[in-house]
């Protein structure tokens, strides 16, 4: 697995690629938490190029989502859409905790949309 950041109008971005399971899902959870500003409205995690995820990266996320949700700040996750990984999420109700998108351009849209 592989975790790039980057910052799209002061919002955090992280793009994942590749496997999100048990050998990699706590390398997830720390490089996310640590490039979250307190002032961030959230964090988007950019899920398209992820090719497989188990139920350890499902946790994670889970995780991730309760913690920024004490934080006052919102995970969005970015899927593609009709993909094993969005089928996943869904069936397992993720998008209750951390609404999916289907492009980062939207999900950064609902993070920066004033109150």
């Amino acid at each position: 697995m592989t975790v790039d950041v980057a910052e799209v109008r002061g919002v955090p971005v992280a793009h994942v690629a590749g496997v999100l399971d048990v050998t990699s899902a706590d390398d997830l959870a720390s490089a996310v938490l640590k490039i979250l500003p307190n002032a961030a409205p959230g964090l988007i995690v950019d899920l398209t190029e992820l090719t497989h995820l188990d139920s350890a990266g499902l946790r994670v996320l889970f995780r991730t989502a309760r913690r920024l949700e004490d934080r006052q700040q919102q995970l969005r996750l970015v899927v593609r859409p009709d993909t094993l990984v969005e089928d996943l999420l869904s069936a397992n109700d993720v998008g209750a905790y951390a609404p999916l998108d289907n492009a980062l351009d939207d999900a950064v849209a609902e993070l920066v949309r004033p109150a």
